[in-house]
This record gives C-alpha cells, structure tokens and sequence, in this order.
C-alpha cells in the first residue's frame, strides 16, 4: 500500500495544478494506476 500511496503523490506533484487539463491528467493517471494494480492482482 505504501508504494501506491508513493505512486499517487508522485502522480499529484507532476501533474498539479487547479487547470482543467491538470484535473483530466491527474484523473486518467489515478485511474491507470488502478487498472495496472487490478492485473497485476490478476495475474499474479
């Protein structure tokens, strides 16, 4: 959990910002880390 919580905060300081295109980015990042967590549960 902690290299996730790591992950996610890396994801937030590239990607900050109140702009719009800042929240999209931030979103679809999150939103791969979670889709590359769930495979890896998968297939592990």
């Amino acid at each position: 959990e902690d290299a996730t919580h790591l992950e996610d905060n890396e994801c937030d300081i590239k990607l900050a910002g109140d702009s719009f295109i800042a929240f999209i980015l931030r979103t679809w990042c999150l939103e791969l880390k979670v889709l590359t967590y769930s495979t890896h549960l998968y297939y592990s």
